[in-house]
């Protein structure tokens, strides 16, 4: 089986991802932390215990949040690149948002249980907000600029 990436995809990948990144990294935590902020809870629970993915609890603050970067920054940059390759522009959004649901549930309830157990005491659902809210970021995002191609393109024709 051949997976067939259009030119567009291949010509706009590396800003498509960039961008993504950028707006998704800003966005995705925002319902765990507002969440936590509401309850009167750690905000920096989710980010102490994606740290402690490559961390140990001993690690300096500055490795705690370096090594959070890096777990977040990685993670965001491969789904952004997964969905723009292959994510349709005309669905992104409702693609991307149901898909990182799916990746929410199998990180959570199979992957942090296996190999990362200092996800596992986090409250499920604000972590399922946050997959729903990254894949509804990159959706967004690549709706956006497929959209903006396109009416630019349109302009482009008539001129």
């Amino acid at each position: 089986m051949m997976i067939n990436i259009s030119a567009e995809t291949k010509k706009y990948f590396w800003s498509d991802v960039g961008y993504t990144v950028l707006f998704a990294s800003f966005l995705s935590g925002i319902p765990s932390t507002l969440l936590a902020y509401l309850t009167d809870r750690d905000m920096l629970e989710a980010t102490r215990a994606a740290a402690l993915m490559l961390a140990t609890e001993d690690s300096s603050k500055l490795q705690l949040a370096l090594s959070a970067i890096v777990v977040h920054g990685f993670l965001t940059f491969f789904w952004a690149s997964v969905l723009t390759l292959f994510a349709p522009r005309k669905h992104a959004i409702l693609v991307s948002f149901l898909l990182m649901i799916v990746v929410g549930f199998f990180n959570l309830l199979v992957m942090a249980p296996l190999f990362f157990p200092s996800i596992v005491p986090l409250d499920f659902w604000p972590q399922m907000m946050d997959h729903a809210a990254l894949g509804f970021s990159f959706g967004l995002v690549l709706y956006w600029r497929s959209e903006r191609r396109a009416k630019r393109q349109q302009r482009r024709a008539i001129s």
